[in-house]
């Protein structure tokens, strides 16, 4: 029997903490230099090209949806990703879409797959994954025909072991094995024990967990085997590979399920939102991952189909609220934060720092979620320059704060800036080289008043997200936010099932977040995949990945 450990040592945290939020702050962080016209058009779609009709708003799904057609095999993809991938070993990379989880799941494939159609998780390489009655107990079944590009068996035992790495490791997927034990029952056969029930447990094994290699390579050459990594995706065959640079994947010939009808996938760094969007507009690159939503909103408008994703919370301003006993930061006290919230409009903002083109929403749960949540709290300038007088008078305190943002996001740093001395603060924007440092001074150092930040909740499972930034248990809390009540409710939406009752404890979050005012949420962050018209097949999944086994390229 395997379990998952609970070491709590320093720098473990720090690893774990900077594997953790790499991906998110980026979504903060990046350049916002890009030009173009924006709009709202483009239609929703889903898998099997039905339209779902639009009323102008861009929401999570495909956008120009395509006719099917009949596959074809042959040809080489090329795709330019957010960030170049670093390592071939599933414990290192981040593991979504932004940071290395398209590649890994054209090299080693998923588990399982979430569904958009039906709003729920399906098996993809395995067979099958059932709960018990209270979602204490997992068991995944599967295949017994499926083996690694070497030869050896995808069993049980193969995915204990991968398990057993993240483990043993501070890979991201590490806290959210805490309290889980797993045991091989059968070769094709594990079952997992969790001491909370958890009904969306099925995300470990579609994200980070999903991603199998073969235990024989790795133990074989347990320092360097992830040069050489042995995998059973559609794409397993590495032909090209310079880290940060780019990936190539040779088809799997010996493949399991359908496909591949590539003969190869191209995975290339390409620094800069426009500079994916150009090269897809011109066909230099058969597909682009894109985050800002000018450049997303040009390609869309453009008529290239693609899939839209929106996070919520995935843009805002985190504050501390007395992170390691810092009881004396003038946003340890609510007032000030609240203060904070009140001079920040989100429109003002989006108009700003996007045109207008943006995804503006103060909920955290943004409007365009299936899981919306309505932040009752509106703009109000002179309500917030009262509860700053308030503290200063009581205080004495003079105004000053900083704000963190990194190089390239200056100028939304600079509106926020504007807004918050127009009702009294005296701001300085301090603007930092890399994410990394940023993380650095959350995490490590835990010295700052304000800062760019991202968390990313998926309407898959927004437990996860949520419980990792606002939990008082987690590791990885970056703000010392602490609620008790809101713990109680973390608990419960781990475990819930029923629609209702989830909306119903996402608003009442949300009630607690107005109140209390960690941060302020600006707006859902867009994560689009886009893709040239002649290429088909391409299958969405969780936390902004895709999978390539299927896409084929016609003319």
């Amino acid at each position: 029997m395997y379990r998952a450990g609970t070491s709590t040592r320093p720098r473990w945290l720090v690893m774990m903490a900077i594997a953790l939020f790499a991906a998110l702050l980026a979504s903060s962080c990046a350049s916002d230099d890009e030009s173009g016209d924006g709009g709202n058009g483009g239609n929703g779609g889903d898998a099997s090209g039905e339209e779902i009709i639009d009323d102008g708003a861009l929401n999570t799904g495909f956008v120009n949806t395509q006719d099917e057609v009949e596959p074809v095999e042959g040809g080489t993809l090329t795709m330019g990703m957010y960030s170049p991938i670093t390592s071939l070993d599933p414990t290192v990379i981040n593991g979504s879409g932004t940071a290395g989880g398209i590649e890994m799941a054209a090299l080693y494939d998923v588990l399982m797959r979430y569904d958009y159609d039906t709003g729920e998780f399906v098996p993809h390489l395995a067979e099958s994954l059932e709960p018990n009655e209270d979602f204490t107990q997992w068991t995944l079944t599967l295949p017994s025909d499926v083996t690694f590009t070497d030869g050896t068996p995808y069993d049980a035992e193969a995915v204990a072991f991968n398990l057993q790495r993240h483990n043993d490791s501070a890979s991201r997927l590490r806290p959210l094995l805490v309290g889980l034990t797993w045991e091989v029952t059968d070769p094709q056969t594990l079952t997992f024990n969790l001491e909370t029930a958890w009904s969306g447990f099925p995300w470990v094994l579609a994200w980070t967990g999903g991603y199998i290699a073969s235990p024989t390579a790795i133990q074989a050459d347990p320092e360097n085997w992830a040069d050489n990594p042995v995998g059973a995706g559609p794409f397993a065959n590495l032909a090209e590979f310079s880290a940060n640079e780019v990936l190539a994947l040779d088809a799997n010939e010996d493949y399991w399920g359908e496909g591949p009808y590539l003969d190869q996938i191209r995975f290339a760094h390409l620094q800069g939102d426009a500079a994916k969007a150009e090269a897809v507009l011109s066909d230099d690159f058969e597909a682009g991952f894109i985050r800002l939503p000018v450049p997303a909103r040009e390609v869309i408008d453009a008529g290239y189909p693609g899939f839209l994703t929106l996070n919520n919370s995935g843009e805002f301003i985190l504050m501390n609220n007395g992170v390691r006993d810092q009881t004396d930061r003038p946003t340890a006290d609510e007032r000030v934060r609240k203060a904070v919230r009140l001079a920040i409009d989100s429109q003002a903002y989006n108009d700003r720092g996007y045109d207008g083109l943006g995804f503006p929403t103060n909920s955290l749960m943004g409007p365009r979620s299936e899981w919306a949540t309505e932040s009752t709290v509106e703009a109000d300038p002179e309500e917030a320059r009262r509860l700053l007088e308030e503290y200063k008078a009581e205080t004495g305190w003079d105004g000053k704060m900083s704000t963190i943002t990194a190089v390239g996001s200056e100028d939304r740093a600079f509106s926020i800036q504007a807004l918050l001395n127009n009702v009294g603060f005296d701001i300085e924007v301090e603007v930092l080289p890399t994410i990394t440092d940023m993380i650095n001074r959350v995490f490590i150092d835990a010295n700052y008043d304000m800062i760019s930040w991202g968390m990313n909740i998926a309407d898959a499972e927004p437990w996860v997200a949520l419980n990792q930034n606002l939990s008082s248990t987690s590791l990885a809390n970056p703000s010392g936010f602490s609620d008790p009540q809101l713990d109680e409710l973390l608990i419960e939406l781990r475990a819930s099932d029923d629609a209702a009752r989830t909306q119903e404890i996402l608003d009442e979050i949300q009630v607690i977040w107005s109140d209390n005012q960690p941060g302020v949420i600006l707006s859902q962050q867009p994560e689009l995949i886009a893709w040239n018209p002649s290429v088909h097949g391409v299958v969405p999944t969780i936390a902004s990945m895709v999978l390539f086994h299927e896409t084929f390229i016609t003319g």
